[in-house]
């Protein structure tokens, strides 16, 4: 059991309950990151907006959010997130068990075009290594047409798996599952 009270979607009331609510429009449950967001009403409102400005961000597709999410999930030790972006690229890609492993191992080996390739490497390396991104890495970026918002919304969706995965740890929330 979790270690800190959440709100799950029997028990969620007020702005959690209207985004719960939304979110089971599109989803069967409620992801248990979300979940544990749900301890902090304010910070909730601020990670269900944040959520909702990714679910139909203009240039980072679903896909690429989910190979973003599934590669820094893996390289950081966060199995709940591997396994639900796993079933993720499943769904919306139509990725085999073993297309998605060659892509944890390798990030060329992702189901994406080069533009979209472009960016789960950068992020891949930003999230495991910041310190070696250089001008250059950013200047490829926008060589493929990335726009500079474009590539700091990518990185922050990396980085905030970091703190989610580490805050999930915390609280024990992966014995909630």
């Amino acid at each position: 059991m979790a270690i800190i009270k959440t709100q799950s979607a029997e028990t969620a009331s007020g702005k959690v309950r209207e985004f719960y609510d939304e979110i089971l429009k599109i989803m069967p449950a409620i992801p248990k990151p979300l979940q544990l967001s749900s301890a902090s009403p304010n910070l909730f409102a601020i990670s269900s907006q944040q959520m909702k400005y990714f679910m139909f961000h203009p240039n980072l597709g679903p896909l690429l959010q989910a190979y973003i999410r599934l590669l820094v999930a893996f390289n950081t030790d966060y199995p709940y997130c591997v396994d639900l972006n796993t079933n993720l690229l499943k769904l919306l890609g139509k990725l085999t068990d073993a297309q998605i492993a060659a892509a944890r191992k390798n990030p060329d080996e992702a189901q994406l075009g080069d533009k979209d390739k472009a960016m789960l490497k950068f992020v891949a390396r930003a999230v495991s290594a910041p310190e070696e991104i250089e001008v250059r890495d950013i200047e490829a970026l926008r060589g493929f047409g990335w726009s500079d918002s474009d590539i700091f919304d990518a990185a922050s969706l990396g980085a905030n798996m970091v703190a989610m995965g580490m805050l999930f740890n915390v609280f024990k929330m992966h014995e909630a599952c």
